[in-house]
């Protein structure tokens, strides 16, 4: 009896052993078969679950919440939907979809300096305009006709085609002192639609004042008269300010000489620029000419006044000759437009290590470099109470390969690697979410086969409890072999 108790045992032991050899990839603990999903973000660099899948920033004065959710695929194992989410929220007295821009342009002295060379009243040797018979700087040539240019067709840019929009249009200059050459006017639609020629036809207008003594470059009194005019178009959800200068700040409101620059110029308009930004209104700069002269002895240069002191984050543009001025406006006017339209944004979302995209590509979401990119295109509204909510979303698929060293079943990982919204060169990271996944099954039967000469001495057990083994690691639940299940399970 003892002798066949023995037997019963060690072949109960040898199939542990035997089944403990079975790599695990091939038998691995069942799982649901469809892994659960939980919520998560990165911290300092680290992946952790928890939160409620969405986040809320203030951007500009604009509540902007970003969600990101995965949703397991019905009947496709390890696979998965990722719902990426943008809403945004505004008041519906504000004219999200309305545009308003100063244009404020130099008209000191020195504007009527060659466009490409700078030479004044006549051209260096080395411009394309030089001519050895006849080489005075004419009207055609000098800054001031380059600036008109460039205006118009940032005109006919941020007009559209739509005379039904909105686009106001304020233009001011400045030299020794500051005018509104045209108070706020709508462009929308282009010539012959609202006051777009009314526009026009006051840029096409702008000129050197003939009194040398208001040639000099007030700087500050030019962005003060802006921001006065910003005063009437607070409720227009995108307002901006183009400052187009040839020059440092040889006057302030309270004092300058007109030749020289000084720090205490510098500092009243670096002041007045502040006062345009704390109004949620992008300042941008063009510096035409004269990017690397000084202000002052010992000053900055202009350019680089302009891009710290003046000018919005990464909205400062240096311009050496009439064809860089037209580029840089055309650079300023997309930026502009695109804003308007609601196009612009864009999010960055680089998969996590052992996921892949199965499906949902297109021209909005695409793959870029080593991470893929959305571009916020399609959208929805909702509208509760006095407040507009603007809603873009995009869903696409991807597959969890979990056939690598240290994976664990039961263990959420990440879909995605850090996630960021990009608006206007500021990033603001999405939450992002965590998936369980399951390894490729095989069947195992394990049997129990008496040798006992059908338990002739009356000592077989009732029945035996077997445990699947992964070295010292226990593979699932103990599983009873008896008689009503014939000593075997699969």
């Amino acid at each position: 009896m003892k002798k066949n108790m023995r037997r019963a045992w060690a072949w109960v032991m040898i199939l542990c052993m035997v089944l403990s050899l079975v790599p695990a990839a091939a038998i691995p603990v069942r799982a649901e078969e469809n892994a659960p999903t939980v919520n998560g973000g990165y911290v300092n660099g680290e992946w952790a679950q928890g939160g409620t899948g969405t986040v809320s920033y203030d951007v500009d004065g604009t509540q902007v919440t970003l969600s990101k959710t995965a949703q397991a695929v019905e009947g496709m194992e390890n696979t998965y939907d990722i719902t990426l989410s943008v809403r945004t929220s505004t008041s519906t007295s504000l004219k999200t979809n309305a545009g308003a821009v100063v244009l404020v342009i130099d008209r000191s002295n020195s504007m009527k300096y060659c466009a490409d060379c700078g030479g004044n009243g006549s051209h260096e040797r080395d411009c394309g305009h030089y001519n050895r018979n006849n080489n005075n700087v004419t009207t055609a040539q000098n800054r001031m006709t380059a600036a008109k240019g460039a205006a118009a067709e940032f005109l006919a840019t941020y007009a559209g085609t739509n005379p039904a929009a909105d686009r106001q249009l304020c233009i001011v200059t400045f030299g020794t002192d500051a005018d509104v050459e045209m108070s706020w006017h709508n462009v929308a639609g282009g010539s012959g639609s609202n006051d777009y020629d009314t526009a026009a036809a006051e840029i096409s207008g702008i000129n050197i004042r003939s009194n040398t003594q208001l040639g000099g470059t007030n700087l500050e009194l030019g962005l003060y008269t802006a921001l006065n005019q910003l005063n009437a178009v607070s409720d227009y959800g995108s307002r901006s300010v183009i400052t187009m200068t040839d020059g440092g700040p040889t006057y302030r409101i309270n004092g300058g000489d007109g030749r020289n620059g000084s720090e205490r110029n510098n500092t009243a308009a670096a002041n007045q620029a502040n006062a345009i930004r704390n109004t949620g209104a992008k300042l941008y700069t063009v510096c035409f000419g004269v990017a690397d002269d000084v202000t002052y002895s010992g000053g900055p240069t202009v350019g680089n006044f302009l891009r710290d002191s003046i000018a919005s984050s990464g909205c400062a543009y240096n311009a050496d000759n009439s064809a860089e001025l037209y580029a840089a406006f055309k650079a300023i006017t997309e930026s502009i437009t695109s804003g308007l339209s609601g196009k612009g944004w864009t999010a960055t979302d680089p998969m996590a290590p052992h996921i892949s995209v199965s499906g949902g590509t297109g021209d909005s979401f695409y793959k870029d470099g080593s991470a893929y990119t959305w571009e916020l295109s399609e959208v929805t509204t909702q509208t509760e109470g006095n407040t507009t909510y603007y809603i873009y979303t995009y869903t696409y698929r991807v597959t969890f390969d979990p056939q690598f060293e240290g994976f664990v079943e039961g263990q959420y990982y990440p879909t995605n690697e850090e996630t960021y919204l990009n608006i206007d060169g500021e990033q603001y990271a999405f939450p992002v979410p965590g998936v369980k996944a399951t390894l490729p099954r095989r069947d195992v039967t394990v049997t129990k086969v008496w040798n006992d000469e059908n338990n002739q001495d009356g000592i077989r057990p009732t029945s035996v409890t077997v445990q699947l083994m992964e070295g010292e690691r226990a593979i699932g639940e103990p599983v009873v072999l008896n008689a009503d299940n014939g000593w075997s399970y699969t």
